[in-house]
């Protein structure tokens, strides 16, 4: 199982929000890249980087920490945040990004979607779909769209996506566990790579998602809290 720290940078700090609250953040660092620098010493090989503030406004915000970081640490970095256009994509991977991670272009900017698709490889490209109860949140989970869970993972499905990540918004930042019921119905529906995030708060979540058949996960408050210990978990797994 790939475990992928998160660093969530907004107004150039890392931080966490809770429930996708913008008004509910705790700033944990004000050097991301000091803090990613800690997860690769951890043992990380993966990161997980969300422009915050690009994903509220539609517009990449901090393009120069993320490059910076994946200079500086030389990990696997996917990135997601404000990525609603091929050529921000490009610019991205161009400058050295493993993945990018579209959500609200997906939805609403489908030709960008498949231009990516065609263009670069498919690896390199993954979905976030983020949902609150039965709803499905774009825009930095502002705005919900009409598509249900089922009908977005067959149409990822049918232009070519094969990796997806997927969110409980109501679990996010809370430390209350992962969904467990949507894991294993995305893990149904859904042959590609699958990676939760969203309220993991211990190893034995970790573990019960890898046993639902999760591919990867993506841990953020549990390990600023010392909850998880990044190392300790990278032995287990």
């Amino acid at each position: 199982m790939i475990v992928f720290p998160a660093v969530d940078i907004k107004d150039g700090r890392c931080v966490r929000l809770t429930q996708g609250d913008f008004d509910k953040e705790t700033v944990y660092s004000k050097d991301p890249v000091k803090q990613a620098m800690y997860f690769k010493n951890q043992g990380a090989k993966y990161l997980h980087l969300v422009d915050l503030d690009g994903a509220k406004e539609g517009v990449l915000k901090n393009i120069e920490i993320i490059v910076e970081i994946k200079r500086k640490s030389g990990l696997y970095v996917q990135c997601g945040g404000g990525i609603r256009d091929f050529e921000t994509a490009k610019e991205l991977l161009d400058a050295g990004i493993d993945c990018i991670i579209i959500g609200s272009a997906f939805f609403n900017r489908r030709k960008e979607v498949e231009r990516m698709l065609k263009e670069f490889s498919r690896e390199k490209v993954a979905l976030s779909l983020d949902f609150k109860k039965d709803k499905i949140k774009i825009s930095g989970w502002q705005e919900s769209v009409e598509m249900g869970i089922d009908h977005s993972v067959k149409e990822a499905e049918r232009i070519g996506i094969e990796k997806i990540i997927f969110t409980d918004i109501t679990r996010d930042g809370t430390l209350e566990g992962p969904n467990l019921d949507a894991a294993k119905r995305l893990r149904e529906i859904f042959k590609g790579l699958l990676i939760a995030s969203g309220g993991i708060k211990s190893v034995e979540d970790v573990m019960k998602l890898k046993q639902i058949g999760i591919d990867g996960v993506i841990i953020g408050k549990a390990l600023y809290n010392n909850d998880i210990i990044l190392s300790d978990l990278l032995k287990k797994i």
